[in-house]
């Protein structure tokens, strides 16, 4: 693994000239190696946070990235979407330095590996849950954003874990109950 004054710059290099390796809300996740990519995050909070989440649940043996580090990188090299929240020349962006996964979304998938991908990813959440992590809100509304498929390998990997929070088991499942009887209604209309 490479110090991470190294991995500073191969990240704003990345950003410079726009090495994305998928879209979204934040700018892009950006293709830093063969094995590894850079997620811009809102601030250091969530940086942090996904860090730890991800930590745990890689170690608890729930499919997700697995996560290296949190970088700070100068607001020179912000990408565009995130600029507007930086309200400061002094500020930095924090980005969360992974494993690159090649996968695909659920909602790009044909009906028959969608259906058991959905099976899958309720499986990874009760996990999480049992580990005492609460997803956030976002993970549950039935885009599925927040999920990739491998089709190769029929593996689930859970992704974006910024707002998501660390309780205990017993609370974690009790939010798992209402959360997935509602994503279980969301997905029935949705057919």
């Amino acid at each position: 693994m490479k110090k991470d004054a190294d991995l500073t710059q191969i990240v704003q290099d990345a950003v410079d000239k726009q090495r994305l390796y998928a879209e979204s809300g934040k700018g892009g996740v950006y293709d830093i190696s063969e094995n590894l990519v850079a997620k811009p995050c809102w601030h250091e909070y969530s940086a942090q946070n996904e860090y730890i989440i991800a930590s745990i649940l890689f170690e608890a043996g729930v499919s997700v990235p697995q996560p290296k580090t949190v970088l700070q990188i100068s607001r020179g090299v912000v990408p565009y979407a995130l600029q507007n929240n930086i309200k400061n020349e002094g500020s930095l962006v924090y980005f969360l330095v992974m494993q690159k996964i090649s996968a695909k979304t659920i909602d790009e998938l044909n009906n028959a590996d969608k259906k058991y991908a959905i099976s899958k990813y309720k499986n990874e959440l009760t996990k999480v849950y049992q580990h005492g992590i609460m997803p956030g809100i976002d993970t549950l509304d039935n885009n599925f954003g927040n999920a990739l498929y491998d089709t190769t390998t029929k593996t689930i990997w859970l992704i974006d874990f910024e707002e998501w929070e660390i309780t205990t088991p017993e609370e974690a499942l009790k939010d798992k109950t209402s959360k997935l009887h509602v994503f279980d209604r969301k997905i029935k209309l949705r057919k």
